[in-house]
C-alpha cells in the first residue's frame, strides 16, 4: 500500500514536470506580474524559464530597479551625466537583472556627452542628451534600455516656455507612447500643452482647458502619472490637473481640506504615483509635518478619495521631525503592491529604502551612487518591457533602425485572450496591416507564430465564439421591449410597481425574520433602510431575540449629590449622537439600572457582549458591596458570591460569548503585596462558584496588570496587558494559559507608569493599539489575524493631528481609548479639554471624526467607565421581577 501511495505521488508530480516549457509559458504569461514573481520559487526550471531571453516577450514583469545618474568627469574642468542602474535586490547585479538593462549607461544612444534621465513610464524612458558638437545643443530622446532601441524627439517650437515635459505609456492602452510638454507663461501659469506621439511623429499643440489658466501652475520638477489614458500632475492650486492623450479631455481633481500642504508652494511637499491600476496621493500632514497621508482614487472617474494609509517618520527613519524634501525624498510606489520608495539623506551619503504600508517593514535597497544626488536629480522607477518596435505598416514594414527620426509604434500588440495568430487578426482589423505581411515588420517572430498555429486550429475556436455571441443577441432581442410603453413597464414590474409584484413584498414578517437572523449584525443594520417595514420588523421588542445586533451605545456614570455625600447613578449614550429616541431607548429601557434595588450607588465595571459587571454598594449596611453581572436589556441579573482569598484582587473582568456558551465567566485576577500576579479566580454561571487557579504564566514574578487595564474576550480567553511587554491570556477553565509577546516595534517606552496601550476585539481578531515608541503623537494598530498563530499585523499608523487637529496630545493624559467597533476599523475615544469630555469616533479606513457626544459627569476620568454596550435579548439570567 506504501509503495502505490508513492507511485501515485510521484505520478502526480510528474503531471507538472511533464508540461512542455512552451505550455508554461503560454500559462505564466496570462497570469499577472506579481504572480508570476512568485511562481519563480517553484522549481529551478521555473525560473530559468521566466528570467530566459526568449520568453520576455510574451510574459509580464514588474519594477525591477531604478534609474538614476552620476556625475563622471570629461576633462580637467567639466563634468558630464552618466546613466546608471541600481537593482530593487538592493543593487546585486547578478546575470539575470544585468539582462533587463544590458547597458545602464545607455552607450548605445551614439553622438551624445551627457544623457540626463527625465522620466520612465512602463519600459520606456525619456532623456535630455547634450551632443559632443555642437556643445550646446540637445535632443530630448525616447529609448528602451531593454531592447537598445530609441527615437529622437522633434524639436518643440515653443521650447522658451517649457516648464515641465513628461513620458506617458501603456501598452495595455495602445502600442504608441506620448510626451507631454507643458508651457507657461512669463509669470509660470500654464498656458498650454505640446503633445507628441510616436503613431505622427510631430508635436500638436493644444491651449489650456483646465478653466482659468492663471489658476494651475507646476513645478519643473514635479511627479507626473499616467492613469487611465490620462496624464495627471500635481497644481499648486490644491487639485490634481489631468489631460488625455489626444488634448481632448481635460480634468481637474480637488482635493480634500486634509489633502493640502502648508507650504505646498515652497517645496515639491506631495507625490503622486500609480499602484494597481489606481492613482495615489502622498502628502506630509498641514499641522505635523511628520506625518504622511496616503489617499487613492479607487475610481478613477468618481473624483471621490479614500484615505489609506498614516506613515510616521518615527517609522521611517526611527526619529520624528524629519521633514519631507529637505532630510528624504519620496521616489516611488510599487505598480504592484502598496509599498514607497524614498531616499534618506544624511551627511553625505543618500540611501534608497522602501517601506511595506501593509507590514510596516522596511528595506535598505542601495546607496545613491552620486554623492551629490538632490531631490530634483532623477530616480526613476523601471518595469521593463520587451515589446518590438516597429514603424506602423501604413507607412513602412520595414525592420525598425537602432537610430530614427521619426514615427515609432512600440509593437502594435494587444491585449488578446486569443493566441498569436488571433492577435494578428485583430492587428490587421484595425488597420495595422494584413495577414500576410504584418509580421514582416518584426522579423521572423510574428512568422514564426503564425506558421506554428495552422489557420485550421484557430479558425473553430472563433467561429464557436461567434455561434455563442449571436445565440445570446437573439435571446436579448426575443426578450426586449419593443417600445417605451413595454419598457416602463418592464422596469416597474422589476421594481415592484405593478400590481405589487415585487417578490420581497410577498414574504412573510416571520420569513424575513428568520433570514435576517442569520446574517451578520452589520448586515442587518443596513438592511434597515430597505422599506420602513423591514425597518420596523428589525426594531420590534418581539424579533429582538432572534436578529444580531451590533453595538448601540456606551455605558457609563456621571455623580449625583446626595444629603451624606456624593452617589454613582449609570448612563448611557446612543452611538448616534446621544439622541435618545424611542428605538434607541428600548436596547436600555433603564439606563440607571434602578431594577437593582437595594444599592446606593452603582459602578460599572466591564460590559462583554451584552452583558454588564457592576459594583453595587449597598443601602446598608453601607461598607459593604456587592458584584452584580446584569443584561440592562432584560433587566435580568444576578449577585455573585464572595471571593474567599486572602491575596488582593487586582481587577476583575467579565467574559462572556453566546456564540461559544450561554454561561458567562467572570475573571478576579490576584496579586502578591509586591503587585505581581499569584493567580486567578474564576466564576462560572454553569458552576454558581469561584474556582482557584494558579499562576500559569510561567515566572509569576514578570507579569503584572494595572488595576484599570483594558481586557478582550477573544476566542474562548480573556487577554489582559502585562506590564512586561505581552498579552497575558486564560481561558474559562483556567487550564489553557497562553503568553503573545509584542513585537519590539510596540513595546511602550513609560508602560510602567500608566495604561499606554489598549486591546480590543473587533470583526473576531484581537486588536492591539500603542503610541509610537519615540514619537508619543502616533498610535499604531496591530492585529492578530491568526490568535493560535500568535503572530502580529501591522494595520494603520494614527496622528493626533487627525484625531484633534494639532499633535503634541498625550494618551491618558489629553485623550484616552474607549473601545474598538465590534465590526468594523473604528475606534472610540474620550477628549479632554477645560472640564468637558467629548466622546468621538474615528473611522481609520476612510480617516473621518465624528463627534458623538460630551460626557454627562463633567469630572470623568481615565479610570472612570465607558463601556461599549452590545445589546442581547438572551434569557439566561435568572428573573428577579
Amino acid at each position: 500500500m506504501a509503495m502505490e501511495l508513492e507511485r501515485a505521488t510521484k505520478k502526480r508530480r510528474g503531471g507538472i514536470d511533464d508540461l512542455p516549457d512552451d505550455l508554461i509559458v503560454d500559462i505564466l504569461s496570462r497570469l499577472p506580474a506579481k504572480s508570476v514573481c512568485r511562481f519563480k520559487c517553484v522549481s529551478w526550471r521555473w525560473r530559468r524559464l521566466i528570467s530566459h531571453r526568449d520568453h520576455r516577450k510574451k510574459l509580464p514583469h514588474t519594477l525591477s530597479g531604478f534609474i538614476s545618474r552620476y556625475c563622471g568627469p570629461l576633462n580637467d574642468d567639466e563634468l558630464v551625466s552618466i546613466p546608471h542602474f541600481d537593482s530593487i535586490d538592493g543593487g546585486e547585479e547578478d546575470e539575470e537583472e544585468h539582462l533587463l538593462v544590458p547597458d545602464p549607461s545607455l552607450s548605445f544612444l551614439l553622438g551624445y556627452m551627457s544623457i540626463s534621465p527625465k522620466d520612465c513610464c512602463n519600459g520606456l524612458l525619456l532623456c535630455l542628451c547634450c551632443k559632443n558638437s555642437p556643445r550646446d545643443e540637445s535632443d530630448y530622446v525616447v529609448c528602451n534600455p531593454a531592447t537598445q532601441r530609441w527615437i529622437i524627439l522633434p524639436e518643440i517650437d515653443d521650447y522658451d516656455q517649457l516648464a515641465t515635459i513628461r513620458l506617458c505609456f501603456d501598452p495595455a492602452l495602445s502600442p504608441y507612447f506620448h510626451v507631454f510638454a507643458i508651457l507657461e507663461d512669463a509669470d509660470g501659469c500654464i498656458t498650454g500643452v505640446e503633445i507628441f506621439s510616436s503613431e505622427t511623429g510631430r508635436w500638436s499643440h493644444r491651449e489650456n482647458g483646465w478653466v482659468d489658466q492663471d489658476d494651475h501652475m507646476v513645478r519643473p520638477d514635479a511627479k507626473s502619472v499616467f492613469v487611465d489614458g490620462m496624464v495627471n500632475f500635481i497644481s499648486f492650486r490644491s487639485a490634481i490637473i489631468a489631460v488625455d492623450m489626444e488634448g481632448k479631455k481635460w480634468k481637474t481633481i480637488p482635493f480634500l481640506e486634509q489633502m493640502n500642504c502648508q507650504c505646498f508652494c515652497s517645496g515639491n511637499l506631495a507625490f503622486i504615483g500609480q499602484s494597481q491600476g489606481h492613482l495615489y496621493y502622498i502628502n506630509s500632514r498641514n499641522r505635523d509635518s511628520s506625518i504622511l497621508s496616503v489617499w487613492t482614487l479607487d475610481d478613477y472617474c468618481s473624483r471621490q478619495w479614500s484615505f489609506k494609509y498614516n506613515i510616521s517618520t518615527s517609522q521611517l527613519f526611527g526619529w520624528t521631525n524629519m521633514r519631507l524634501e529637505r532630510k528624504y525624498n519620496l521616489i516611488a510606489i510599487h505598480p504592484d503592491c502598496n509599498m514607497i520608495f524614498y531616499v534618506s539623506r544624511d551627511e553625505g551619503q543618500n540611501t534608497l529604502l522602501s517601506y511595506d504600508m501593509n507590514r510596516g517593514e522596511i528595506n535598505s535597497i542601495c546607496n545613491i551612487r552620486d554623492p551629490f544626488w538632490n531631490p530634483w536629480d532623477p530616480c526613476l522607477p523601471y518595469v521593463p518591457v520587451f515589446m518590438e518596435n516597429r514603424i506602423p505598416p501604413q507607412k513602412s514594414s520595414s525592420f525598425l533602425p537602432k537610430r530614427l527620426g521619426r514615427n515609432l509604434s512600440l509593437g502594435a500588440i494587444k491585449i488578446s485572450e486569443h493566441g498569436p495568430a488571433e492577435r494578428v487578426k485583430e492587428e490587421c482589423k484595425e488597420g495595422h496591416g494584413n495577414i500576410n505581411n504584418a509580421g514582416a515588420g518584426e522579423g521572423e517572430d510574428a512568422a514564426g507564430e503564425e506558421a506554428a498555429l495552422p489557420k485550421e486550429a484557430a479558425e473553430p475556436d472563433l467561429a464557436m465564439l461567434s455561434a455563442k455571441v449571436d445565440a445570446f443577441l437573439v435571446g436579448r432581442e426575443a426578450d426586449a421591449p419593443t417600445s417605451f410603453s413595454e419598457l416602463e413597464r418592464a422596469t416597474k414590474k422589476r421594481c415592484g410597481g405593478i400590481d405589487g409584484d415585487n417578490p420581497a413584498a410577498d414574504l412573510t414578517d416571520d420569513l424575513i425574520v428568520e433570514i435576517l437572523s442569520r446574517l451578520p449584525a452589520k448586515s442587518v443594520c443596513r438592511f434597515k433602510c430597505v422599506s420602513w417595514r423591514w425597518r420596523r420588523l428589525i426594531s420590534h421588542r418581539d424579533h429582538r431575540k432572534k436578529i444580531p445586533h451590533t453595538l448601540a451605545g456606551f455605558i457609563s456614570h456621571y455623580s449625583v449629590p446626595l444629603h451624606d455625600g456624593i452617589v454613582l447613578i449609570p448612563h448611557f449614550d446612543s452611538i448616534d449622537g446621544g439622541e435618545e429616541d424611542e428605538e434607541e431607548h428600548r436596547l436600555v429601557p433603564d439606563p440607571s439600572l434602578s431594577f437593582l434595588p437595594g444599592y446606593r450607588t452603582i459602578f460599572p465595571k466591564d460590559c462583554c457582549n451584552g452583558l454588564l459587571l457592576c459594583l453595587c454598594c449597598k443601602n446598608s449596611p453601607r461598607d459593604e458591596s456587592d458584584y452584580v453581572v446584569c443584561n440592562p436589556a432584560t433587566q435580568r441579573w444576578i449577585i455573585l458570591p464572595e471571593i474567599d482569598r486572602a491575596d488582593p484582587v487586582s481587577t476583575v473582568r467579565l467574559g462572556f460569548d453566546p456564540a461559544l456558551s450561554p454561561y458567562f465567566h467572570v475573571f478576579a485576577i490576584l496579586e502578591h503585596v509586591d503587585g505581581c500576579v499569584s493567580g486567578v479566580e474564576i466564576f462560572s454561571l454553569e458552576t454558581g462558584a469561584w474556582s482557584h487557579r494558579e499562576n500559569g504564566w510561567g515566572d509569576e514574578d514578570d507579569h503584572t496588570v494595572h488595576p484599570d487595564a483594558k481586557s478582550a474576550f477573544v476566542d474562548g480567553m480573556v487577554n489582559f496587558i502585562s506590564y512586561n511587554s505581552a498579552i497575558i491570556a486564560v481561558d474559562t477553565e483556567g487550564k489553557k494559559w497562553k503568553t503573545i509577546p509584542f513585537l519590539e516595534e510596540m513595546t511602550c517606552e513609560c508602560i510602567s507608569n500608566g495604561i499606554l496601550a489598549f486591546i480590543g476585539q473587533s470583526q473576531g481578531h484581537l486588536y492591539y493599539i500603542n503610541f509610537r515608541d519615540r514619537d508619543s503623537s502616533i498610535l499604531s494598530v496591530w492585529t492578530l489575524d491568526d490568535y493560535c498563530s500568535c503572530g502580529w499585523s501591522f494595520k494603520y499608523n494614527i496622528s493626533t493631528s487627525q484625531l484633534f487637529g494639532w499633535t503634541n496630545m498625550k494618551l491618558e493624559r489629553e485623550y484616552s481609548l474607549i473601545a474598538i467597533h465590534p465590526e468594523c476599523n473604528m475606534i472610540f475615544y474620550v477628549f479632554r479639554d477645560e472640564g468637558q469630555n467629548t466622546l468621538l469616533s474615528y473611522d481609520m479606513d476612510r480617516g473621518k471624526v465624528n463627534s458623538i457626544c460630551n460626557m454627562r459627569d463633567p469630572f470623568w476620568k481615565t479610570w472612570d467607565p465607558c463601556l461599549p454596550y452590545v445589546p442581547v435579548f438572551m434569557e439566561s439570567l435568572p428573573d428577579h421581577a
